[in-house]
């Protein structure tokens, strides 16, 4: 089939754009979660190291 084929998806079938991340998201998440450790893995407050990652994203663009 070629891509002229292809049905469209439907909106049944298509994934919502709120649940679709962008495609920094999961990098992010994972910046923060390695800025956690570094932290020594503190109860609580996971704001603080997603707003940490989040400004190195910036910074970085």
């Amino acid at each position: 089939m070629t891509t002229e084929e292809q049905p469209a998806a439907s909106p049944q079938t298509a994934a919502p754009a709120s649940r679709r991340p962008a495609p920094f998201q999961d990098d992010i998440a994972r910046l923060a979660y390695r800025l956690w450790e570094e932290r020594g893995r503190p109860f609580g407050s996971p704001q603080q190291d997603r707003r940490a990652a989040e400004n190195a994203w910036a910074k970085a663009a």
